[in-house]
């Protein structure tokens, strides 16, 4: 049998890695990139508002043909606040 050295590397020598610079090319393909996917995570987002807006709103505003983004008053079921022993000003005008 012969006798095989291996190669071994100084412990008191850290290797230094230089980051390579990124090209315009893939930062402008990173900047998409992650367009793409807030684009789609809002896609993806659009049914729990819906929901949780629909849960917040009346039938006539679920139904209404002007649409807002917000509920504009509660319903006495729906009024969070309305569970306490205090009822809040949207209820009780």
């Amino acid at each position: 049998m012969t006798d095989t050295q291996v190669p071994t590397v100084s412990a008191s020598a850290p290797v230094i890695r230089r980051r390579r610079r990124r090209q315009p090319a893939e930062r402008v393909g990173s900047g998409l990139r992650y367009l793409v996917l807030g684009v789609l995570a809002a896609v993806f987002l659009i049914p729990f508002y819906l929901l949780a807006r629909n849960a917040l709103s009346t039938n006539a505003g679920i139904t209404s043909p002007h649409w807002q983004f917000f509920p504009g008053s509660c319903n006495g079921p729906t009024c969070v606040s309305c569970s306490t022993t205090r009822p809040c000003r949207c209820c009780t005008a």
